[in-house]
């Protein structure tokens, strides 16, 4: 009965997405497509080119990637980007629901792939997740291709993140964390594909991509006010909240202050629970970028599974605060998105500029939630806490000289 249930809804989920799909509001979609014919005819991307009023704010290689799709009509082509889009969310829901036994201490009786398809079904009724199949956005790739690089053993971990800071700057974040955590392999990887995306870019003429990144990079009023009710970032919820200032000082002060928490806690959580770790970082980057829309917040589908099988753990061992704060954070990610906070920002009076800043603040708000919780939660026993994918190299030898020298301990501590 689980299983069929678990069917039907991904069955109902799936047509709605394709319905939404369908209303084709594609904006977005439409400006990947004229970079894709722009590079291709030789025209300069950031003077004088733009698309249904909308400039394009992406480095070269992220018109380059959308080159295949230019040499079908715009329909079919966006009819094609939306199957893989869904494939995403799919592959988000799989990797997610892998990890999730092992947070939350023991074997579920629910299979793998139900998990999955209850993940999957949920999330497409969320608001970040609507928003990326309408406009026909890339976030629900590039966080598959990170959480492919983070929580599975790929062979050349990091390669992708790369790629992925090379179409978005947003996912630099990550190769960050990465230096933070001394992890050199992986950053050595992840620098070798963000060179390769900047040397794909430079094929259609290494000057836009100094423009780029010297210029357009650091023009954040190119990509959109900054006070508008969709930017959900920590400075746009300033912005609204301080109307007739620039809360710039403020912003790098809590920007600072975010991103050193958050990725202590992701380096703690690093040995533990890779989904984790990597959900936390990702919400550090959606808090401290100058601009983080709606239909950026895809990591809030994986952080809100994580809470919940943790605060199942801590229920199960009795620790119950710790309980408390991963449900009211679970929470917290769950139903903005779903009852589409934002949209009563929109409904509110011009003039209630007051209650426009508390809606518009609901998202960054819940990521500084969900980072406290995880920060809580480091309290749980975090033995073996995610044991199905390797550990970090130095760790392995560690453990494999510990399993030689001792039969006392034939099971080491992650």
């Amino acid at each position: 009965m689980r299983s069929v249930i678990a069917g039907i809804l991904a069955l109902a989920a799936l047509v709605f997405l394709i319905l939404e799909a369908a209303r084709l509001v594609d904006v977005d979609f439409l400006v990947y497509i004229g970079a894709a014919d722009a590079l291709m005819s030789g025209q300069d991307l950031y003077n004088n080119f733009s698309v249904g009023g909308l400039p394009f704010t992406y480095p070269p290689f992220a018109g380059a990637v959308f080159i295949p799709f230019d040499l079908f009509p715009p329909t079919a082509a966006f009819a094609i980007w939306t199957a893989l889009s869904i494939a995403a969310l799919a592959g988000i829901a799989w990797l997610t629901a892998l990890r999730l036994p092992a947070l939350v201490g023991e074997e579920l009786t629910t299979k793998t792939w139900e998990l999955a398809l209850f993940i999957f079904a949920i999330s497409a009724f969320s608001e970040t997740v609507i928003k990326n199949i309408e406009l026909g956005q890339v976030n629900l790739v590039l966080v598959l291709l990170i959480m492919f690089d983070t929580v599975t053993k790929a062979h050349y971990r990091g390669f992708l993140t790369g790629m992925a800071a090379g179409f978005k700057i947003v996912p630099a974040i990550f190769i960050v964390f990465m230096l933070v955590n001394r992890r050199w392999g992986d950053f050595g990887r992840a620098l070798l594909g963000f060179l390769t995306t900047l040397a794909i870019g430079s094929f259609f003429g290494i000057g836009q991509v100094w423009q780029f990144f010297s210029v357009e990079l650091w023009d954040t009023a190119r990509v959109g006010a900054a006070d508008r009710l969709s930017n959900v970032s920590l400075y746009g919820a300033l912005s609204r909240w301080i109307p007739d200032s620039d809360p710039i000082v403020l912003w790098a002060v809590l920007a600072v202050i975010v991103a050193v928490a958050g990725l202590a806690i992701a380096g703690l959580w690093w040995n533990h629970s890779r989904l984790v770790a990597a959900v936390v970082v990702g919400i550090i980057g959606l808090l401290v970028s100058p601009v983080s829309w709606v239909h950026h917040w895809v990591w809030f589908i994986p952080a809100a599974c994580a809470a919940i099988a943790l605060a199942i753990r801590a229920f199960r061992g009795s620790d119950r605060l710790v309980g408390v704060c991963l449900s009211i954070a679970a929470a917290a990610m769950v139903l903005p998105e779903l009852g589409e906070l934002r949209y009563a920002g929109g409904r509110l009076t011009q003039d209630n500029t007051f209650g426009e800043s508390v809606v518009g603040s609901g998202y960054s708000l819940c990521g500084l939630i969900a980072l406290a919780a995880f920060a809580v939660a480091l309290r749980l026993p975090r033995r073996n806490a995610d044991s199905s994918f390797e550990i970090p190299d130095q760790a392995d030898k560690a453990d494999s000289n510990r399993a030689v020298t001792s039969s006392t301990d034939p099971m080491p501590s992650t």
